[in-house]
């Protein structure tokens, strides 16, 4: 009796296949995919904040919430992983890009709320990077290869202040610097960082409301070898080297 194979029934053997087998710990990665990443990146500095005060007033207490939250949360960084990684752009982005405006506002609720807990004095401004980053794409002007600031973005101010000497690790671009310039113009004068977003967002043509979570000066520092430190300064500067107590 005749068997015709094909090539799924022929099984590669000998020094070839082991050389194709992938490594045991990159296959567990793979398994993982981008879970991983964002699930730690989900730690922002306002949520470790958080996360704290909770389980120092809450304890065990609120362990059962783990059997609903949890599987939620695992679906929710996994849908926005794949949408990020296919199109490259947020959430905000990709509601702005396909769905009318009336839609878009719809379903943020006409409400978004911003996280100030990562905000800090840089070159004698104020800079609120969450809230920019969703202002910006809101508006439709936000930079998908970086994730942060605006697109078609020029460097001048930085290239400049670099060459004098100046602080130049915390890049603000030159479209960028005009929005940090007018905020604290705005705030030494007397008004709230919600009535600045709100002005800054209706020029825009942002529809949504956008609210700081506080107009209270909200700053997270962190406590390493040397002292006490900006958030930025030991994320971005240092690149989170320092060892934290």
């Amino acid at each position: 009796m005749n068997e015709t194979l094909t090539n799924s029934d022929v099984k590669p053997s000998g020094p070839i296949a082991d050389e194709k087998e992938e490594p045991q710990p990159r296959k567990l990665l793979s398994i993982l995919g981008p879970g991983l990443i964002t699930g730690a990146s989900d730690d922002d500095p306002s949520g470790i904040a958080t996360y704290s005060q909770a389980g120092a007033q809450f304890g065990y207490s609120l362990g059962w919430t783990l059997f609903f939250s949890w599987p939620l949360m695992c679906a929710i960084q996994e849908i926005s992983a794949r949408i990020g990684r296919v199109t490259g752009h947020g959430i905000a982005g990709n509601l702005k890009r396909h769905y009318p405006g009336l839609v878009v506002y719809s379903m943020v609720a006409l409400l978004v709320v911003a996280n100030t807990g990562d905000d800090f004095e840089h070159l004698g401004l104020s800079i609120s990077p969450d809230i920019d980053t969703l202002t910006y794409a809101l508006a439709g002007i936000d930079n998908p290869a970086t994730g942060w600031g605006r697109r078609d973005e020029t460097w001048s101010f930085m290239d400049s202040i670099g060459a004098l000497g100046g602080e130049d690790w915390f890049r603000l671009g030159d479209r960028d610097l005009a929005l940090h310039v007018e905020r604290t113009r705005r705030l030494r004068l007397g008004q709230t960082l919600s009535e600045v977003t709100t002005d800054i967002c209706r020029r825009l043509g942002i529809g949504a409301r956008v609210v700081p979570m506080s107009d209270d000066r909200v700053r997270t520092r962190v406590r390493v070898d040397a002292g006490w430190i900006e958030f930025q300064d030991y994320f971005v500067r240092q690149q989170c080297r320092p060892v934290v107590q």
